[in-house]
Parts: C-alpha cells; sequence; structure tokens
C-alpha cells in the first residue's frame, strides 16, 4: 500500500446531531479522506433542521466539537510516519582466496540519528572486529553506513578508536533477486570518516547470506 493511503471504510457519527458521514475509503489519500468528511459534514450542519427549537442552541457546541473530532482523526488515526531508513545483514565473502564472515544492523531513530553495529570476522587468521554504526546513508536499495571501532582480536589492520566505513546493496529476496547481494570490504582509517565520504571501494557479490535496505 502507498505511503500516506488507507484502505477502509466505516461511519463518523454525531449523536447529538443526528447526523452521520459514510464513508467508503479504497486506497484514499488522507488529504481526499479528510476533505470528504468536512464536505460531508458541512453539508449535514448546513442543511440540518432540528425538530425542538431548545437544539438550535446545541448547533454552535456540535460545530466546534465536530471540528475538534476530525482534527484529531486527521492527527492520529491517519498520520504519516517519517521514513526511518534500516539495513541489516549477515553472509560469507571471499576476497583473494581469503573468506570472511560479516553481520551488521543500522536503524534511523525517530531523532533521525543512527544506532547500530556490526562484526567481521576473518576466517583464515582468526581475527575478529566489532564497530558500532553511527550513520547511514540510503539511495534506493544500497546503504551506505560508518561508525568506529571498538573491539578487536587477533592480527587485524585496524585499531579501536579509528573509523569504519562500509556500503552494501540489497538485491531482491528469493525469485525477486536480480543478483546476489552485495558488500564492499570494511575499509577502515584514523581521519574521521562519515557515510557520506566519497570512498573508492568495489562492491563484491555475497556468497551466502542475506542483505536488508528498508526505507
Amino acid at each position: 500500500m502507498p505511503n500516506g493511503s488507507v484502505q477502509s471504510s466505516g461511519v463518523l457519527t454525531l449523536s447529538g446531531l443526528e447526523a452521520q458521514i459514510k464513508f467508503d475509503i479504497n486506497c484514499m489519500t488522507e488529504r481526499e479522506l479528510m476533505t470528504r468528511i468536512l464536505i460531508d459534514l458541512t453539508k449535514q450542519i448546513f442543511f440540518y433542521k432540528p425538530k425542538k427549537s431548545k437544539q438550535m442552541k446545541k448547533i454552535t457546541i456540535f460545530v466546534s466539537a465536530a471540528i475538534l473530532l476530525v482534527a484529531l482523526f486527521a492527527a492520529t488515526a491517519f498520520k504519516t510516519s517519517t521514513p526511518r531508513p534500516s539495513a541489516n545483514g549477515q553472509g560469507t565473502l571471499t576476497v583473494n582466496g581469503e573468506s570472511r564472515h560479516f553481520s551488521f544492523s543500522a536503524n534511523t531513530l525517530e531523532n533521525s540519528s543512527v544506532e547500530g553495529s556490526g562484526q567481521l570476522t576473518y576466517t583464515a587468521g582468526g581475527s575478529h572486529v566489532e564497530f558500532t554504526i553511527d550513520c547511514m546513508s540510503r539511495v534506493g536499495n544500497t546503504a551506505t553506513m560508518s561508525g568506529t571501532i571498538t573491539s578487536i582480536s587477533g592480527n587485524s589492520p585496524f585499531e579501536v578508536g579509528w573509523n569504519c566505513w562500509f556500503r552494501v546493496r540489497d538485491n531482491g529476496e528469493g525469485a525477486n533477486a536480480t543478483n546476489p547481494d552485495m558488500i564492499t570490504l570494511v575499509y577502515g582509517s584514523p581521519s574521521p570518516l562519515p557515510c557520506t565520504a566519497t570512498v573508492s571501494n568495489a562492491l563484491n557479490p555475497i556468497e551466502g547470506g542475506n542483505i536488508q535496505v528498508k526505507n
């Protein structure tokens, strides 16, 4: 279903005014829905004929309540959340005869900051690297991430406290996969290295596992 659309049906009732607004929604956007409700509500208020004179004094209250109800209806039930990109995956990659296993997970929080972590294990030499992820840039099915190396065991070209950078590409799931998912080598540097940095690092197809990039 497209973002900002709903598919449902229902009846909005103002019992004091004995008025009903019926709506049958089929992939109706928020703006279309609220416009429909406001138009129907206005018609019923202006063409409403009270059975008793004392009901005339209540119309102002009912109109105010109806406007408040519609505003709350729009602000809660049909509120469109801001997209929050995420990426996660795990798998095996062999480069120049050297096999390594990777795993990572990164999520965009409500305040737009990024939180995540990952690890990389060189199966031949027994080296293990762990890192945090605090920056992520997503374009289509490709996500670029960066963070800080927090732990190293074994012989590694990296050092704790260095910045790290890598990029992944999600090429689909199952029968919808166009090609194997891809990942670059993890690049490390003692200098600042945001996810938006330009790094010449080729994407390589993974041999097993899965990568997901979502919006």
